[in-house]
C-alpha cells in the first residue's frame, strides 16, 4: 500500500515527464463539502450533481488516466450522520460499483480518499472510529475495512475544526455582523450546527486520530470576510481549521507560520502539505490554474525549510492529475 511519502520521492519525477504512477492502478474518491439549503443538499445527492459540484475538478485531477469514484450524500447532515452513506460509498468503491456518474474503481489497487470542506471531518469520523476500542467504533458503516483497503487521505480546505461561519449561521458568530454575513453560509442546517467551532461540536470530541496519513492542503486566497473568521482563511475556512491546528479552533496563524505537525487536533496523522493561493470554491474546481503554492511548517512534500515562500504554481486539481 503506498503512502505519499513515496510520492515526495517522484516529486522531481512528475514535474519531469508526467504521471508518476501507472494511472489505471490508482482510484481517487472525491468526498464532498456541506450544502447551505435543502435545495443543495438534494442536488450533491444525485450522483450528476455531486459530480458537477466539483466543477471539473475531478476531470482534472483524473486526466492522466486514474479512475474516480465520487460520493454522493445530503451536504445538509451533520458529519456524523453523513458517514453512514459516505461510508457506505466507499466500501461499494472499493468492491469496484459505479458511482452513478461514470466513474468506478473497478481495477485499482490504490485508493486515495480526496475530501473537501466537510468531507474532511466526515471522513476523520470514519478513520478515527475504525479500531475496537474507539469511541464510535464502526457506527454506522465498516469504516474498518475503509481503513485496511484505503492508502490515505488528502485533505483539501477541510473543515476539520469547523468554521465560523457555521457559529455566524447558527447565530454565534464572533460579533453581530458575522451573524449577517452568516446568512451566505446559509440556514442553521444539522450540517452547519456541527460545523461550529465549539468543544461540543468538533470530530476531535467523538472520535480518535485518524488510522490513515491525513495529508493537509489549505487554501489561502484570503478573500475578504468582514472579520468573521480567523487569518489566514480561503474564505470559508482558517488555517486553525484546515490545517487541524490543536489549541483554539478560532486562532490565527499566519503565511509564514502554520501550526507544526506535532500541534494537530489529535496526536498522529495529520501532515501538512502547502497552502496555496486559491479560495475555497478554487481548491475543488482547479480554475486557478497558476495559484502559487507556499511553503508550510513542518514541509515534508516539497522539501522546503522557509514557510510561506513560493515552491510552486499550479492549481490543487492539476497537481493532483499530475501525480495520478
Amino acid at each position: 500500500m503506498k503512502t505519499w511519502t513515496a510520492l515526495t520521492v517522484a516529486l522531481a519525477t512528475f514535474t519531469a515527464s508526467g504521471a508518476a504512477f501507472a494511472a489505471s492502478s490508482n482510484c481517487l474518491i472525491f468526498v464532498h463539502g456541506t450544502a447551505k439549503d435543502s435545495a443543495s443538499a438534494d442536488y450533491l445527492y444525485n450522483p450528476l450533481g455531486a459530480l458537477n459540484y466539483w466543477g471539473g475538478g475531478v476531470q482534472t485531477a483524473t486526466a492522466n488516466g486514474a479512475r474516480r469514484y465520487v460520493v454522493h450524500y445530503q451536504g445538509s447532515q451533520a458529519w456524523w450522520q453523513a458517514a453512514a452513506d459516505v461510508s457506505a460509498q466507499i466500501n461499494h468503491a472499493l468492491d469496484g460499483g459505479s458511482d452513478g456518474s461514470g466513474g468506478s474503481c473497478a481495477g485499482a489497487t490504490n485508493f486515495v480518499l480526496i475530501t473537501y470542506s466537510m468531507g474532511g471531518p466526515v471522513v476523520d469520523f470514519i478513520l478515527g472510529n475504525a479500531t475496537p476500542g474507539d469511541a464510535n467504533y464502526n457506527f454506522n458503516g465498516n469504516y474498518a475495512r475503509i481503513a485496511s483497503s484505503v492508502a490515505y487521505v488528502i485533505s483539501l480546505s477541510g473543515a476539520h475544526r469547523g468554521s465560523e461561519y457555521a457559529d455566524a449561521a447558527c447565530g454565534n458568530g464572533p460579533w453581530f455582523g458575522c451573524d449577517i454575513v452568516g446568512w451566505f453560509a446559509g440556514s442553521c442546517t444539522m450540517s452547519n450546527e456541527w460545523l461550529q467551532t465549539a468543544d461540543g461540536y468538533r470530530v476531535e470530541t467523538y472520535s480518535s486520530a485518524p488510522d490513515l496519513a491525513t495529508y493537509l492542503i489549505e487554501g489561502g486566497a484570503d478573500p475578504y470576510d468582514g472579520g468573521c473568521l480567523a487569518d489566514p482563511h480561503d474564505g470559508a475556512v482558517a488555517y486553525a481549521s484546515g490545517f487541524a491546528c490543536g489549541g483554539s479552533a478560532t486562532a490565527d496563524w499566519s503565511r509564514t507560520s502554520q501550526c507544526s505537525n506535532s500541534y494537530k487536533q489529535e496526536t498522529g496523522n495529520f501532515f501538512n502539505v502547502d497552502h496555496t493561493a486559491e479560495d475555497h470554491t478554487q481548491i475543488r474546481t482547479g480554475t486557478y490554474t497558476n495559484a502559487a503554492r507556499w511553503c508550510a511548517t513542518s514541509d515534508f512534500f516539497w522539501g522546503c525549510t522557509s514557510p510561506g515562500s513560493t515552491v510552486y504554481q499550479q492549481s490543487t486539481m492539476l497537481l493532483l492529475g499530475s501525480m495520478y
